[in-house]
């Protein structure tokens, strides 16, 4: 079972991008879901969010959200709220 186990506002999400090279990309909201990094966040690189977008354009694993709903989504949701993953 996932959940959020912490939220973080004007955090830098920081990895590996596929060829190795290093990404630090700031987000305004920030809430993981496991230990690994994954975890929901607003995604303001995104244009556009639905359909077969994120087919070519995804992440690297978390859940992209657009940075109104995601600003929404941080101030309803409480620190242990559980997280479904379907997929």
């Amino acid at each position: 079972m996932f959940a959020v186990w912490d939220k973080q506002r004007n955090a830098t999400l920081r990895g590996k991008n596929n060829d190795g090279s290093d990404y630090a990309s700031p987000v305004s909201y920030w809430m993981p879901i496991d230990y690994t990094g994954v975890g929901l966040h607003d995604s303001p690189w995104q244009p556009t969010y639905g359909g077969d977008w994120y087919q070519a354009h995804g992440s690297h694993g978390c859940v992209n959200n657009p940075p109104d709903f995601m600003a929404k989504l941080f101030a309803a949701v409480e620190v242990g709220t559980p997280v479904i993953v379907i997929g």
